[in-house]
């Protein structure tokens, strides 16, 4: 700030230097937002260590970047995660004001977020997010199980993450590599809906690559059908969902 005007000296570059991993990373993620709403936008962002490293990533694509392809091409869904996380070896970083933004954008857009859900602190930011009306209710939520240090692949986990959802939740669960197929049984038996995909998982089954995501879907369908379950028709699908 110059002393004299009172106006805030100009600058030829702006830079941004994070450094340390984990929360602090997480901390210094907020450090931009900071910035940006004091209209001092970084020309370069650097991290030093894995953790500062990743807050470089986010801190360089703020969250209305982030959602801005949902707002050009408007699909009927989008995935909006919750979480902020230790990931394997990497952090994520999803924070509550971020989500928050990109929500708004998403409901000004007319799209549908679909809600993924990693651990149950995900599940709790969802019902405050329903409860302060950035998020209409009942939402659209995906369990999210088998990511390393998120919810565990286990009937007993997802029964508990289940019970957690916001009331009247339209929701599915899923596993991750090996654990994808039992999964789809264990999401239907407890009430849920369940997904499939390339995304998720490779195998058919052991040592037996699929070949596409239709035989992943077909191979899900069979082991419904053979619990009794029917599988819905587009048409349905789309009803359970409100879309028009």
């Amino acid at each position: 700030m110059n002393a004299s005007t009172g106006k805030r000296t100009a600058f030829e570059q702006v830079v941004l230097l994070l450094q340390g991993g984990g929360a602090l990373g997480s901390y210094q993620a907020g450090v931009y937002q900071a910035l940006a709403e004091a209209d001092l936008h970084p020309n370069w962002v650097a991290g030093i260590s894995i953790g500062a490293i990743n807050s470089a990533i986010i801190a360089g694509n703020p969250p209305e970047k982030r959602v801005e392809h949902v707002e050009i091409l408007k699909p009927e869904i989008c995935t909006l995660d919750l979480n902020t996380m230790n990931s394997g070896g990497q952090v994520v970083i999803n924070t509550p004001p971020n989500v928050r933004k990109m929500a708004a954008r998403m409901r000004s857009a007319r799209v549908l977020p679909e809600l993924e859900l990693f651990d149950s602190g995900d599940i709790h930011l969802a019902r405050d997010l329903i409860a302060d009306g950035t998020l209409k209710g009942p939402p659209l939520c995906t369990l999210v199980l088998g990511v390393k240090y998120g919810f565990d692949p286990s009937p007993e986990t997802m029964l508990y993450a289940r019970n957690l959802l916001p009331e009247g939740a339209i929701w599915a669960g899923f596993g991750l590599g090996r654990s994808e197929f039992p999964m789809v049984a264990q999401s239907w038996l407890l009430g849920g809906h369940v997904r499939v995909g390339m995304e998720d998982n490779l195998y058919l089954s052991k040592g037996v690559l699929a070949k596409s995501n239709a035989e992943l879907v077909a191979h899900a369908a069979q082991i419904l059908k053979d619990l009794g379950a029917a599988v819905a028709t587009p048409a349905e699908a789309r009803a359970m969902l409100g879309l028009s």
